[in-house]
This record gives structure tokens, C-alpha cells and sequence, in this order.
């Protein structure tokens, strides 16, 4: 196990592209690092969602970074956004190789509007520590509303996942042609010829 309570003294190898850890805590919980770090980040997200919905005009328009690839708590602020909205998209950013994505919410009903304040409720009402926080901010049930929310951002979704596909086999591909000439050049060293980066004469 690896961990220190209370100071962040996490090693680069442990971290993961989202800047997540997959280590275990002392108490052998897997994903209590993980947990702490999507709460620190959903505390600060749900503090400029709250300012937006406020200051936004009726009719306006909104767009965030979500910077953790964990899609139940995307699921569960936008099935509590959506509503006040007449339109929903999400984009690739241009990061290709992390795992953010741009979120646009469009046609603002409105901070007065029913639908608006329930959004407003909701995200009041979220914890960001304490039992049953982490919980709170994750989908727990797929339901009518949120499948049809996931057939409506299925295409953005899937043009996301592409365009890090795309990024992730071109440098799978581009290490694996870099191990390819670099072991037929110890292999050609090996055999009488001339060790790599020498030049004949020397």
C-alpha cells in the first residue's frame, strides 16, 4: 500500500492521465484517493455552476470543462442541468490526450424558472465531504430520464471517445516503430557493425 494521510505526496508513476490514483488507502479501500480528488473537483465545478445559473440571462448560453473521466457524475449534474436548457452538446477538447470534454448547455430558461431553481436546489444541496458524499455525486440508477439523456449525447459521446481513440493508437504506433528501429539498432551493433550515434572513421 501507499498512501500518507492529510499531505499530498502522491509519486508520478501512481498517477493516471484524469490525475486519479488506483491505489489502495491504509484501510485497504481501493478508490479512496480517487473519491477525495472527484469531490475536490466537484466542490469547485459545482460553485461556477452555481454563479452561472445565477448571472445567466434567460436564454443564454453555458459551457464547461469536465475534467474527470468519470461519467456517472457527468450523468448526474446534467440530468439536474438539462431541464433548464433547450439544448445539451458535448465536444472533444483540444487535449486529445486527456480525458476533459467541453460540455454546451444552450437556452437558458432562466434563474426564475421552475426548472432553474431545481437545478439550483439540487447543486446547493450537494456534500462535498462526509458519508454518503461521494454517493451523492454519482448516477445510481439507470432510469427512463437517464436513458434518454445518454441517446441524446450518444453521438457527441462517441466522437469524444474517437477523437482519444485516434490520439491513443497513433502513439501506441508511433512507440512501437521507435522500439522497432531502436532494437534493429542494438541488433546491428551487435553483430560487428558500428554502434548507434558513431561514425565510421572514428
Amino acid at each position: 500500500r501507499w498512501t500518507r494521510r492529510g499531505t499530498s505526496t502522491t509519486p508520478p508513476e501512481y498517477r493516471t492521465q484524469c490525475g486519479c490514483l488506483s491505489q489502495v488507502d491504509e484501510e485497504g479501500h481501493e478508490g479512496w484517493a480517487r473519491s477525495v480528488r472527484s469531490l475536490e473537483f466537484g466542490a469547485i465545478l459545482r460553485n461556477e455552476l452555481l454563479f452561472a445559473l445565477r448571472a445567466l440571462k434567460p436564454g443564454g448560453h453555458l459551457y464547461f470543462a469536465y475534467q474527470l473521466g468519470i461519467y456517472s457524475m457527468l450523468f448526474r449534474l446534467l440530468l439536474a442541468l438539462r431541464p433548464a436548457f433547450g439544448r445539451v452538446r458535448v465536444t472533444p477538447t483540444f487535449a486529445a490526450h486527456r480525458t476533459p470534454l467541453y460540455v454546451f448547455l444552450g437556452e437558458y430558461s432562466g434563474a426564475e424558472s421552475p426548472a432553474a431553481v431545481a437545478a439550483l436546489t439540487f447543486l446547493e444541496a450537494l456534500p462535498t465531504a462526509g458519508a454518503g458524499a461521494y454517493v451523492a455525486w454519482h448516477l445510481s440508477a439507470w432510469d427512463g430520464a437517464a436513458r434518454a439523456l445518454h441517446a441524446e449525447l450518444s453521438p457527441d459521446l462517441h466522437a469524444v471517445w474517437r477523437t482519444q481513440e485516434g490520439y491513443l493508437r497513433e502513439q501506441r504506433l508511433t512507440a512501437e516503430r521507435q522500439f522497432g528501429a531502436d532494437g534493429a539498432a542494438r541488433k546491428g551493433g551487435g553483430k560487428g557493425g558500428r554502434p548507434p550515434g558513431t561514425r565510421a572513421g572514428l
